[in-house]
C-alpha cells in the first residue's frame, strides 16, 4: 500500500480527533511509533491490522492504475478495482501535489460509480501552490 494513504489517513485523525488517538491506533495495531513516509510502499498485508474483515470475505486486490502523458503539464490516471474505490486515485494525486507544493485540477471523463469500466481521472497541473 502505497505511505499517501497512511499519511493523509494521519492527518484526518489528527485534525478530528487529536495526535494521542493516531498513536493509540498504533499501538493497538501492533505498529509500534513509527512515522510513515509518503512515498514508500507499506506491505499490503499491513492494513488488515487497521481494518479487520468480516470472517469468509474475499481478499480484496489492490488496484490497478495506468497513467498516460497527454502533454508537459497533464495526465490521465487510468483506475480500476474491484471496490470501486474511485476517490482513492484522485487522493493520490491530490495527496502528491499538495506534497510537492503543486496546484492542481482534476475531472473524470469516466467513473466505476457511473458503471463505466475503469476511471479516466484527468489531473492538470496548474503551477506552483
Amino acid at each position: 500500500m502505497h505511505g499517501t494513504i497512511f499519511v493523509e489517513l494521519k492527518k484526518y485523525v489528527d485534525t478530528k480527533f487529536g495526535g494521542e488517538v493516531w498513536a493509540g491506533l498504533l499501538k493497538e495495531a501492533g505498529l509500534g511509533q513509527r512515522i510513515d513516509d509518503a512515498f514508500e510502499t507499506y506491505p499490503d498485508e499491513e492494513p488488515d491490522a487497521w481494518w479487520r474483515r468480516p470472517p469468509g470475505s474475499p481478499e480484496p486486490t489492490p488496484p490497478r492504475l495506468r497513467v498516460e502523458r497527454q502533454g508537459p503539464d497533464a495526465l490521465v490516471l487510468k483506475y480500476t478495482s474491484e471496490r470501486k474505490m474511485c476517490k482513492v486515485g484522485e487522493g493520490i494525486a491530490k495527496g502528491l501535489a499538495r506534497h510537492c507544493g503543486e496546484r492542481i485540477a482534476i475531472d473524470q471523463a469516466t467513473c466505476m460509480q457511473r458503471r463505466d469500466p475503469e476511471c479516466s481521472i484527468r489531473v492538470r497541473r496548474l503551477g506552483t501552490a
